[in-house]
C-alpha cells in the first residue's frame, strides 16, 4: 500500500482554491503509485475557520468540494479533512474525516475531543462523534484520529482529562495502521514532544501511525506542517517543515517506509527528512517569517511597511519582513524627532543596507512643534508622557499614512515584554495590522537577533543584517532627554522572568516571588501593571503566536476588573484611558 500523505496551506474558507490545490496535489501523488491519500484536518475550509462556519452554505460548499474531489479520483481512496452537516446532535456540525473511496463518500469519522483551550475552542462549533471510527482498505483495518483525539493536551503544558481515549478504541478494535489528520498551531519546543508522544503510543500498541499536518499561516496561527511516521523500527519526522508537500509512504508487514516526496511544484524529491530541530531560535525565525509572508498574502497584500528607530526591534522585525516577502516589498520609515540620536539614525541607515530593503525618512519635528503649540494654545503647556506620546502618535500617523498611498500592510514593532506592562503607545507604535513581535520577550529578541546574524547566510542574506549596535546599545525610546527604558522599567531579564511566570504560567504573585527571590511589592506592581493594560492589547494588531500563552484570542482577560486575589490596593488596579506606562521608543 502506497499512501500520500498531503500537507497543505489553506486559505481560511477559500473552499475552491483549497480543493483544487489539494486535486493537484492527489494528481501528483496518483502519478506517482498513491493508492491511499491523507490530508489534514479541515483542509478544505483551512483550520481554524471559526465562525465562518455558522454563515449559510459554508458548510454544505465543503461538503460539495469534497464529493467532486471524490468524484475526480475514483479510483483513489482518500481521507480528507471537512466540516460536515450533522442532525439531532448539540451542535449542526462536526468536525470530520471524510472516506471516499469508488467516485464516492462512504464514511465520515467525526472527531471525538473537541479542544477548548488556548485559542481552540470547537465545542462553540462542533458536536464531538459517537466512537471510534475505521474502515478497510485492501485487507488492511485503518484507524482514523483528529488531532486532539491523538494528543489530549498532553502536547502543551494544559491539564485535561479526558473520558476517553479515541486511539485506545481503534487498538482495541484491531486496527493496523493509524492515520491522523492534524491542524496543530506551532508553539516553541511543541515539535519535539509531539515526536516524543508519537514514539511512546506506537511502542506501546505496536501498530503503525502516520500523521499530517496543516502547514501555513492563518491570521495569529503558525502551522509548521510535518508528516510523521512511526512504526516497530522508531518515529522520525519524514518531511521538510513550513512548506507544502506530500510524503510518500509505503506499509508492507506492518512496516512504515518512506520512498520520496513531491514538493510544492509537483516534482519527485527522493529520501527523507531528519528530526526535529533542535536550535528554539531556528524555529522561531521559520514560525515568525511564514506567518509574516502567508498573513500579508492571504489579506491580499504585497508590500509591508514599518517605522525604523536604529533599535533592535525595528531592525528585528525588518529583517524577518525581508526574509518572508524580500526586500523589495519592505518599507522601512526613518522619522526622527526633537530628541532622536543620530546614532540611532545610522543604525536604521545601516539596517537599510545590510537588508536592501527600501526607505523613506521623514522627520516629524515641525509636525511635533504645530501640535504642541496647538494644544498648549488651549489647554496649557504638554509636557512629560503627554508630549512623549504625541511625538509615538504622529510616527504612527506618518506610518498609516504612507501605508495607505502605497497600499501596504503595518507591521507593528514592539515586542512582547513592552505589551504586558504597557509600555506602548496607542495609536503610535502600536499601529498596525500584524505585530511580528508581539508573543517573543525582549531578552529573546536579543537572542533572535545574534541567533540570525550567526546564520546570515541561511536567512538569505550575504552578511549579517542587525547591526551590532542595535543589539548592543541600551534600548531607548528617544522620546525625552537621554531617556532609557530602565528608567521607567526594571531590568529585562527580571521583567521578563515575571512575564513568563504570570501570563504564561498563570501563577500567582506568592508564587512568583518566592520563586524568582524578589520582592513581594515589586512583584504586585509589575503584575499589576500587565492586568491594567488588556484595554491596550484589545486594541493592538494582531500578535503571531510562538509561545504556550499569547496576547490575542488564547488569552482572555477582563478589563474592568481587579484580582483581589494578588492583594493589590483597590485603586491602583481602576483602568484609565492611556493609563500605564505609555511613553515607547519610536518606531
Amino acid at each position: 500500500m502506497r499512501i500520500a500523505a498531503i500537507q497543505s496551506n489553506p486559505v481560511i474558507g477559500d473552499i475552491a482554491r483549497n480543493a483544487a490545490m489539494l486535486a493537484e496535489s492527489i494528481q501528483a501523488a496518483v502519478d506517482n503509485g498513491a493508492d491511499l491519500v491523507l490530508a489534514s484536518e479541515m483542509v478544505i475550509t483551512g483550520y481554524p475557520p471559526r465562525d465562518l462556519l455558522l454563515r449559510q452554505g459554508m458548510v454544505e460548499a465543503a461538503e460539495a468540494a469534497v464529493s467532486e474531489l471524490a468524484a475526480t479520483f475514483p479510483a483513489t481512496t482518500m481521507v480528507i479533512g471537512s466540516p460536515r452537516r450533522v442532525v439531532d446532535r448539540s451542535r449542526p456540525a462536526a468536525n470530520s474525516a471524510i472516506i471516499c473511496s469508488n467516485g464516492g463518500v462512504t464514511a465520515a469519522c467525526d472527531k471525538l475531543l473537541l479542544p477548548t483551550y488556548d485559542i481552540f475552542n470547537e465545542d462553540r462549533w462542533f458536536s464531538p462523534g459517537t466512537g471510534g471510527c475505521w474502515f478497510e482498505h485492501d485487507g488492511t483495518r485503518i484507524g482514523v484520529l483528529l488531532c486532539e483525539d491523538l494528543w489530549q493536551a498532553r502536547d502543551v503544558s494544559v491539564d485535561r482529562d479526558y473520558e476517553i481515549s479515541p486511539a485506545g478504541q481503534l487498538i482495541e478494535a484491531g486496527c493496523d495502521l493509524i492515520l491522523t489528520l492534524s491542524a496543530s498551531p506551532f508553539i516553541r519546543g511543541k515539535l519535539r514532544t509531539q515526536l516524543d508522544l508519537i514514539g511512546q503510543f506506537t511502542r506501546r500498541c505496536s501498530t503503525p501511525l502516520v500523521c499530517v499536518n496543516q502547514v501555513g499561516g492563518n491570521d495569529e496561527l503558525v502551522f509548521p506542517g510535518g508528516v510523521i511516521v512511526s512504526d516497530g523500527s522508531g518515529t522520525r519526522r519524514v518531511s521538510p517543515l513550513w512548506t507544502p508537500w506530500t510524503t510518500l509512504v509505503d506499509l508492507a508487514s506492518g512496516t512504515l517506509e518512506v520512498t520520496g516526496g513531491i514538493d510544492s511544484a509537483g516534482r519527485l524529491q527522493p529520501g527523507q527528512f531528519g528530526d526535529v530541530p533542535d536550535d528554539p531560535m531556528s524555529e522561531i525565525y521559520e514560525a515568525l517569517v511564514l506567518g509574516i509572508r502567508d498573513f500579508v498574502a492571504k489579506t491580499g497584500h504585497s508590500a509591508v511597511a514599518l517605522g525604523l528607530s536604529g533599535g533592535i526591534d525595528s531592525a528585528l522585525v525588518a529583517t524577518l519582513a525581508a526574509a518572508a516577502v524580500g526586500p523589495d516589498s519592505v518599507l522601512g520609515i526613518l522619522m526622527p524627532g526633537p530628541y532622536s540620536s543620530s546614532g540611532s539614525v545610522d543604525d536604521a541607515m545601516e539596517l537599510v543596507g545590510s537588508t536592501g530593503i527600501r526607505h523613506l525618512k521623514i522627520p516629524i519635528d515641525t509636525a511635533h512643534q504645530l501640535v504642541s503649540s496647538s494644544i498648549s494654545s488651549q489647554a496649557g503647556d504638554v509636557e512629560g508622557v503627554a508630549d512623549e506620546n504625541i511625538q509615538a502618535r504622529l510616527r504612527g500617523l506618518v506610518l498609516m499614512a504612507v501605508a495607505n498611498k502605497e497600499g501596504s500592510l503595518v507591521l507593528a514593532t514592539g515586542n512582547k515584554s513592552e505589551l504586558a506592562v504597557g509600555y506602548c503607545t496607542l495609536y503610535g507604535d502600536m499601529s498596525g495590522a500584524l505585530s511580528v513581535l508581539g508573543d517573543l520577550l525582549k531578552t529573546d529578541a536579543w537572542s533572535l537577533a545574534r541567533w540570525i546574524n550567526q546564520n546570515h547566510e541561511a536567512c538569505g542574506f550575504d552578511s549579517p543584517p542587525i547591526p551590532i549596535n542595535s543589539i548592543e546599545k541600551p534600548p531607548s525610546a528617544e522620546l525625552r532627554p537621554d531617556q532609557c527604558d530602565q528608567d521607567s522599567l526594571p531590568p529585562y531579564e527580571q521583567l521578563d522572568q515575571v512575564i513568563r511566570c504570570w501570563v504564561e504560567r498563570e501563577m500567582s504573585v506568592d508564587a512568583i516571588a518566592d520563586q524568582l527571590g524578589m520582592d513581594m511589592e515589586q512583584v504586585r506592581h509589575w503584575t499589576g501593571l500587565i492586568d491594567r493594560n488588556e484595554h491596550k492589547r484589545n486594541q493592538a494588531a494582531v500578535v503571531l503566536k510562538i509561545s504556550p500563552r499569547a496576547f490575542g484570542s488564547g488569552r482572555l482577560m477582563p478589563i474592568a476588573a481587579r484580582d483581589s486575589s494578588a492583594n493589590r490596593d483597590a485603586g491602583a488596579t481602576t483602568p484609565r484611558s492611556d493609563s500605564g506606562y505609555e511613553a515607547t521608543r519610536p518606531v
